[in-house]
């Protein structure tokens, strides 16, 4: 029996797995977080548990338990996501300290303000560094604009997909910001003189590494020219907008060289990565744009 897949569905699929691995991370972050507080901290001077008495239960074995396993459909493979979060924790796991881009993610995910105002369903800065709606709807825009070889998104469509992603007042504004960002910029129009420009293209390729097996994941926007070697890979990025341009860069360049490696097992000789920061500017008023550039003299590396 031959099954059809859905490239749509192969893609929302992907993207998330994406989100799974970044809430894993995050989560991974604020435990670290919260354990760091409440070691400095110590018990309340009128907490009535502090030092009290509790019982302890044994648990009985589930003999079900035992005799059930799960079964690892994807063993082996990875995405960027899921190796970035592994380094994270492997850092922590030695006590090292976290690059300032993950401090600053770590300070805000551990942050009462921003807990309560999460709480309340209040938009907060944080918000686009997590694998949330204003993200996943940006690039859900990005993607259609792509196919429908559009200048500028159609309105009633912006609505629609702002609508299912539960994007709130503030959240909208953003998102109309780095549309318009977005589509006047330079970069985007560099990318679409290519012969083919392709949207949330999926890879699946043979890259074995400490990670595993193989790698997974999807190009936001890959530009490519007929009887060229050379590939131009576009990644949208929400948020950012309180780190430095050093460490944008730094944060970004694990992920360049995973989509690099991939492109040139495939046969591409030299590969551009452009992290097209939408949310913010530079000097010109362009979005602001991390590149690197990978050849045979610049191998990227997982």
């Amino acid at each position: 029996m031959k099954v059809r897949q859905d490239p749509d569905a192969l893609r929302t699929a992907l993207g998330e797995l994406d989100a799974y691995w970044q809430y894993i991370y995050e989560s991974t972050l604020q435990i670290r977080c919260d354990a760091d507080a409440a070691a400095s901290e110590g018990p309340a001077p009128d907490d009535p548990d502090a030092g009290g008495e509790f019982d302890l239960f044994e648990v009985e074995e589930d003999v079900l338990t035992t005799l059930l396993s799960s079964w690892g459909s994807r063993e082996g493979t990875y995405s960027y996501s899921s190796a970035h979060a592994a380094v994270v924790r492997e850092a922590l796991a030695r006590g090292e300290a976290l690059p300032g881009s993950e401090r600053r993610r770590a300070r805000s995910l551990a942050s009462p303000e921003v807990r309560e105002a999460e709480q309340q369903g209040a938009p907060v800065t944080a918000d686009a560094d997590r694998a949330t709606g204003l993200g996943s709807a940006f690039h859900e825009i990005a993607q259609t604009m792509v196919e429908s070889k559009a200048d500028a998104p159609d309105p009633s469509r912006v609505e629609a997909i702002a609508r299912r992603w539960h994007l709130s007042p503030r959240a909208m504004a953003r998102l109309a910001d780095a549309l318009d960002r977005w589509a006047r910029s330079k970069v985007r129009e560099r990318a679409l003189a290519h012969d083919h420009v392709r949207a949330e293209v999926p890879f699946f390729a043979s890259a074995p590494s400490r990670f595993g097996d193989s790698v997974e994941g999807a190009i936001d926007l890959l530009a490519t020219d007929d009887g060229s070697t050379s590939a131009l890979v576009v990644d949208y990025k929400t948020g950012d907008r309180d780190l430095t341009e050093d460490e944008i860069f730094a944060s970004h360049e694990m992920q360049a060289n995973f989509y690099a490696s991939v492109l040139m097992s495939q046969g591409f000789e030299s590969v551009e990565c452009c992290f097209v920061c939408v949310e913010r500017e530079d000097e010109a008023g362009e979005p602001l744009v991390c590149s690197y550039a990978f050849d045979a003299g610049h191998a990227p590396a997982i």
